[in-house]
């Protein structure tokens, strides 16, 4: 009854106006085409500017250096900090924790990958402290969350030097920096986690998405990392779950991709309950390849996913944001950059905006690429919450 009253509820705020008017372009960061860099995830500061982390060339041997950088409110780099450059370093995702931010990755060197999470000073992106944990085998990790104690769980994979398989791996670690549990979910085959966000139910924990031998997945660990439920997706050809929110108060989406019928990915969105039993899918495929990469819940109701598209006519590919309400039809799109660039997450800034983050090429040479952030402002709905027209509710 609560979902069926709640989804009436949605009903009579976009049942009149089911179209609205998509995000405007801000600014987006002029950073220079001087080497190779990618800015992965950015967090909003308390001025209203950004966080964002990523990684730049570095070194005659193409290796890459650990970036963060602070960009201000009107798009400007305030200030930019390289850290772990001995070696390749890499990262991959940022929160807000405390007076700081947390953000994990992969740093490598001559012993192999080390899975990496550290906290920085948001004012001028100096290292708190860092700690590198994992197996004796390769070790990364690609996306954390802050829980409710202020802790960060970052999720990734782990490869078993034996057997070369690649497991899920999922480490907690204090506000303080202290490691208070790192696990290992060994399983036959290659898996990997790319999504982890806090459960939505009253004993805590956290869930997981990623990809589980070609297959999409959804996982539940408690509090201390203990392995409490996994269930996974099975269609035809391989999938990737790529990114993980809570919706609605009811379940989980996973955004990602799928193997198409002419071998390309197409998008696809898995909706699951708060039990991790598949409601519903959906797919969105176009002549090329095609992937969802993130996938964020938005007021009043429904959800914005960001994915790259490409026509297959070797333009490259194009990232674009589409608005979708609560049933999946498409309320608006727009495409991020006119040319070729690959971007890999998105915020939803506190006036209703949208960051995005990745790559772009250069304007005057494709081979050459740079950092991309690109802000966007609130959608104009219409004013729809003014217009809704009652209905009635007889027998609820």
């Amino acid at each position: 009854m609560k979902t069926v009253f709640s989804f009436l509820v949605l009903f009579c705020i976009l049942a009149v106006r089911a179209s609205g008017s998509e995000p405007m372009f801000l600014w987006d960061v002029d950073f220079p085409y001087c080497g190779k860099s990618v800015v992965r995830d950015a967090v909003e500061n308390s001025s209203g500017g950004f966080v964002a982390v990523g990684e730049v060339c570095s070194g005659t041997m193409e290796q890459n250096a650990l970036s963060v950088c602070g960009i201000d409110s009107a798009g400007s780099v305030a200030w930019e900090n390289t850290a772990l450059n001995l070696g390749s370093a890499a990262g991959y995702s940022i929160e807000r924790s405390g007076e700081g931010f947390v953000l994990c990755g992969v740093c490598t060197d001559s012993c192999g990958e080390n899975a990496l999470v550290m906290k920085v000073d948001g004012s001028n992106g100096s290292t708190t402290w860092v700690r590198s944990v994992g197996n004796d085998g390769d070790d990364g990790l690609y996306n954390l969350c802050v829980g409710r104690n202020n802790e960060t769980v970052a999720v990734g994979y782990s490869i078993d030097e034996e057997t070369h398989d690649s497991d899920v791996f999922a480490v907690c670690v204090s506000d303080s920096g202290t490691v208070l549990w790192s696990k290992r979910f060994v399983a036959a085959g290659q898996q990997a986690a790319y999504s982890v966000v806090p459960s939505t139910d009253r004993d805590g924990g956290f869930v997981l998405t990623g990809t589980d031998n070609g297959e999409v997945f959804l996982m539940k660990i408690d509090n201390r990392g203990n392995w409490i439920w996994k269930t996974n997706y099975p269609l035809d050809g391989n999938q990737i779950g790529r990114s993980l929110t809570a919706y609605f108060d009811e379940g989980y989406i996973v955004a990602g991709s799928t193997a198409g019928a002419d071998g390309y990915p197409d998008v696809l969105l898995v909706f699951f309950d708060e039990n991790g039993s598949v409601v519903r899918n959906y797919t969105r495929s176009t002549d090329g390849p095609d992937s969802a990469c993130f996938i964020q819940e938005v007021s009043p109701a429904g959800f914005v996913v960001l994915l790259n598209s490409n026509s297959g006519t070797g333009e490259g590919y194009r990232p674009h944001l589409l608005r979708f309400d609560p049933w999946l039809s498409i309320i608006w799109s727009v495409e991020i950059i006119d040319r070729g660039a690959f971007c890999y997450s998105l915020l939803q800034t506190s006036d209703g905006g949208f960051l995005v983050t990745g790559k772009s090429s250069s304007p005057e040479d494709d081979s050459e690429y740079s950092s991309c952030v690109v802000r966007l402002s609130p959608e104009d709905l219409l004013n729809w919450e003014e217009e809704t027209v009652p209905v009635s509710h007889a027998g609820f």
